[in-house]
């Protein structure tokens, strides 16, 4: 009789040993989420030079993103895909041409999106760094009102591979030169 008290103890000390831990695991290991993202969209910093306006935009982990130069008014939209919005939440006014202002969001679930608007026409170039992008504006070039009317589109990702070590331009047409990649 002893016996089968030891044998019924021992069950429900089993039971009981096993009911606590399986909650832990499965708190240990949640299930992925479906949103998970690659990049986040980090900082974003602008620097007036005397021949160009450069703005850099800071992403950690890898971003695919897609540019877009619309007019009336004068904008350029940058959406980084599968990338979270990690920025600032107000605009940042920019005090000099041909920038006023830049903005940022989490456009949609896995796109954050940058917008800079510009004070007139202006042409650009994109070019992918080591930490993001850096677009460049030159100073004094408006674009050409050809150029300028139609939405310029580019698309590409944010970290260089090897293979990729050549110059990277938006709209090249439209400022006349290449930017070179360092």
């Amino acid at each position: 009789m002893s016996d089968e008290r030891g044998h019924a103890f021992f069950r429900v000390a089993c039971v009981v040993l096993l009911l606590f831990t399986l909650p832990a695991v499965g708190e240990a290991a949640p299930p992925p989420s479906p949103d998970l993202t690659s990049a986040r969209l980090a900082d974003v910093a602008i620097r007036h030079q005397p021949d160009a306006t450069i703005v850099h935009v800071k992403t950690v982990g890898a971003a695919r993103y897609r540019a877009e130069l619309i007019d009336s008014p004068d904008r350029l939209v940058i959406d980084l895909e599968d990338t979270v919005y990690g920025w600032r939440k107000t605009p940042l006014v920019v005090d000099r041409a041909p920038v006023k202002a830049i903005r940022g969001s989490q456009y949609r679930r896995g796109v954050a999106r940058l917008v800079l608007e510009f004070t007139h026409k202006v042409g650009y170039a994109l070019r992918e760094v080591a930490d993001g992008l850096s677009i460049v504006i030159p100073a004094g070039t408006p674009a050409p009102e050809s150029a300028a009317s139609q939405a310029t589109r580019h698309a590409g990702r944010a970290r260089p591979s090897r293979r990729s070590q050549r110059s990277v331009s938006t709209n090249s047409a439209t400022i006349g030169a290449t930017v070179k990649r360092s």
